[in-house]
């Protein structure tokens, strides 16, 4: 439905008032429209192009390697890229990259239907699990990377 259309409508239904009373509703209908079509382009949504709704795009600090992984403090959130090179147990797997490597643990939802195999490359996301003696990561998200 267009403004016009709406905007007719509006009118048809206030005909019996006077002329001053016409203008002023459609007036404040017209300044309605707009301020509601102007908020509803600002919010976003799908987009067939290459335009992006703002934000920083660079290098982010939470991408992190093995290594530093392990000196990170408790629940610091990380971004790992490498391999997972074996399950240890159910929900625990050795994670490696050119660093060194740690035990990670997935939740079997984590995964989402994708298969990962040592040889692919993985992008996990999650929070360092520092205790007494050992580092692992608890992964929220896992993205197989082409």
């Amino acid at each position: 439905m267009t403004l016009v259309s709406v905007l007719l409508g509006c009118l048809c239904w206030i005909k019996h008032g006077d002329k001053d009373m016409r203008y002023k509703t459609m007036i404040g209908l017209l300044a309605l429209c707009l301020s509601t079509g102007a908020s509803a382009a600002s919010q976003g949504g799908f987009s067939d192009g290459d335009h992006s709704q703002g934000g920083f795009k660079g290098p982010s600090e939470m991408m992190a390697t093995v290594a530093s992984a392990k000196e990170m403090r408790d629940d610091h959130h990380v971004i790992l890229e490498g391999h997972i090179s074996k399950q240890i147990n159910e929900e625990h797997y050795l994670f490696e990259d050119k660093t060194g490597n740690i035990i990670v643990e997935i939740d079997h939802h984590k995964w989402r239907g994708q298969t990962v195999t040592p040889k692919d490359m993985v992008r996990l996301s999650g929070e360092v699990d520092k205790d007494w003696n050992s580092v692992q990561v608890e992964v929220d998200k896992v993205q197989l990377l082409k």
